[in-house]
């Protein structure tokens, strides 16, 4: 990326947010740039919701400014110290044993691939936590690729969160089994 300073605005950005008792709700746009060559031919678009106390659906919609087919990836990290992808193969939980669990539940176009990465150095380097501010350990990556040629454009990505300590509530376990059978034919 570019030097700090030049992210640096003088005043506020036209972005939504949205503070209230039961939800809170942000909406950003970004459209500076992606990779080496800063291409810009895609503005991003997240917005979250934040139902209170413990869901977030958050919702990444990628528009080109051509015709061209584009391939999208979209990333969360994860500090766990065990993930697993659950059967409609859209889905992730993590396996923490003595703290707070997060759920990813994806809404994705056909053709969506999410994978869990940890510890890799090449082609590109991911799945890694600093530490203390002097050393790395390996973590988990949740990254979900679609969008890949001859792919539709725009490209759009959703998933709900729900958190959890140590293991999930038993609404969670509803909402995952419906979710699941409802988004099997997806996969």
């Amino acid at each position: 990326g570019l030097p700090r300073e030049q992210y640096i605005v003088s005043e506020p950005l036209p972005h939504t947010w949205i503070a209230e008792p039961a939800f809170d709700y942000v909406s950003a746009q970004y459209g500076e740039g992606y990779g080496p060559q800063r291409d810009r031919t895609v503005t991003h678009t997240r917005s979250i919701l934040f139902v209170k106390p413990d869901l977030w659906i958050v919702t990444d919609f990628l528009k080109p400014s051509d015709k061209a087919a584009h391939a999208y990836e979209s990333m969360f990290h994860l500090d766990a110290e065990a993930v697993e992808t659950l059967g409609n193969g859209l889905s992730v939980e993590t396996r923490n044993a003595g703290g707070g669990n997060l759920g990813i539940y994806g809404v994705a176009p056909p053709g969506t691939v999410v994978d869990i990465v940890s510890g890799r150095e090449t082609p590109t380097v991911q799945g890694w936590m600093p530490r203390n501010g002097i050393s790395i350990s390996k973590n988990r990556l949740c990254r979900c690729s679609w969008g890949k040629p001859p792919a539709f454009s725009p490209g759009r990505f959703t998933c709900w969160a729900r958190n959890w300590m140590p293991s999930p509530p038993s609404s969670a376990h509803a909402c995952k089994r419906r979710w699941n059978a409802a988004s099997l034919s997806r996969a």
